[in-house]
């Protein structure tokens, strides 16, 4: 992939900047970070900021720890509730489902139960699977749509049963149980 960006970089004449684990390291999220926030943002976070570090702004530890709190992406591990816990997190794709999982697990943030969609074209298996790392109590939601997977074969295939969002709401509303919505 870094080759890639190398040569379209060249063509444009543009400067390439390529980040690695150690300039995560490097980076000091004690000092600012929001501990609510999923640890894939850092990533995500750490971007923008060499990024803007690139063309010459800077930052003291209270700036950034101002943007962190005010940081907000609707659906990208967006709390709902407290208590009991409900997150919600648009996570459709193996590699969004990966970073989701890996920061709940991170966190230590105990998954009851989860309500998962997913469309015809994602891994569905993949992601299915990799949920289960965080519970077994996986909820199939189905919506109307044409890309929808075919929620009945898998189903059959895990076990797991399958509500519209009617009945998704209305669980909702009366859980006691930690709760992850995605997909």
């Amino acid at each position: 992939m870094s080759r890639v960006f190398s040569k379209r970089a060249k063509e444009v004449n543009a400067k390439l900047v390529i980040l690695n684990s150690s300039d995560l390291d490097a980076v000091d999220f004690d000092a600012f970070w929001n501990p609510d926030l999923p640890a894939y943002q850092k990533e995500n976070f750490l971007c923008a900021y060499m990024l803007l570090n690139e063309i010459g702004y800077r930052f003291d530890p209270k700036q950034l720890k101002q943007a962190v709190h005010d940081f907000f992406w609707p659906a990208r591990f967006q709390v709902l509730r407290q208590d009991p816990y409900l997150v919600l997190d648009g996570a459709h794709n193996p590699d969004g489902i990966e970073a989701l999982v890996s920061s709940l697990l991170e966190s230590k943030t105990k998954i009851d139960q989860i309500y998962f969609s997913v469309l015809a074209d994602k891994q569905a298996h993949i992601m299915i699977r990799r949920l289960q790392d965080l519970c077994s109590d996986l909820h199939l939601v189905s919506f109307e749509s044409d890309r929808l997977a075919d929620l009945e074969k898998l189903s059959q295939e895990y076990n797991y049963p399958i509500v519209d969002l009617d009945t998704l709401f209305q669980e909702l509303a009366c859980t006691n149980k930690s709760t992850l919505v995605c997909g």
